[in-house]
């Protein structure tokens, strides 16, 4: 029997409505589409940035005693960042029992220190990026990876079939730059008189 789910636009949170109320009824959501800022670091792998301030998460009585450098730091920027120990430790075991989660954040993916813990916690799916990433990048990606699931696809065959498009498209524009370089640079040669 597959699940099926619906998409409400009030479950859609952007900026401001991630708050410490979204943070504390994540558990139980079905689909998480992390879109936003990241880092890696050799201390605390991923970090998942909100716009949230640190100073704000540092006041909460709640979150107080995570804001300790390891399970939420703050950037540069002095955003909240939280890390895959503030999962391990703030989640109980089984809150995201079936959960798909796209973390469309830089770096998400560096290692699959964060991508285990969601597992351990129940998720069902969890794909990140292993490099810097884009908007663009990740749009087209959630936009192929949902039109397979939805077709009856794997996430595996899903993952496989994004990622060959957006290469696919990729490299056709990596191509046409590449002609536009190599047309550029001969009558640069020719200018300079190489040939």
């Amino acid at each position: 029997k597959k699940d099926s789910f619906r998409f409400n636009t009030g479950d859609n949170l952007d900026d401001e409505q991630v708050n410490l109320s979204t943070l504390k009824n994540l558990s139980g959501a079905k689909i998480i589409l992390w879109d936003g800022h990241g880092c890696w670091t050799k201390q605390q792998h991923a970090c998942l940035s909100l716009n949230i301030t640190y100073k704000s998460l540092k006041k909460s009585k709640e979150f107080r005693k995570y804001c300790d450098g390891q399970r939420i730091i703050a950037s540069s920027s002095g955003r909240a960042m939280l890390t895959g120990d503030f999962f391990k430790d703030y989640y109980a075991d089984g809150s995201f029992n079936g959960t798909f989660f796209y973390l469309a954040t830089c770096l998400s993916g560096y290692d699959a220190y964060l991508s285990d813990i969601l597992i351990q916690k129940g998720a069902a799916v969890v794909y990140s990026n292993y490099f810097i990433t884009t908007v663009n990048y990740d749009g087209n990606m959630v936009t192929s990876v949902f039109d397979s699931l939805a077709s009856g696809k794997t996430a595996i065959q899903a993952l496989k079939k994004a990622q060959n498009e957006i290469e696919e498209k990729a490299g056709l524009r990596r191509i046409a730059e590449f002609k536009k370089l190599a047309l550029d640079g001969f009558i640069v040669a020719i200018f300079v008189g190489l040939f």
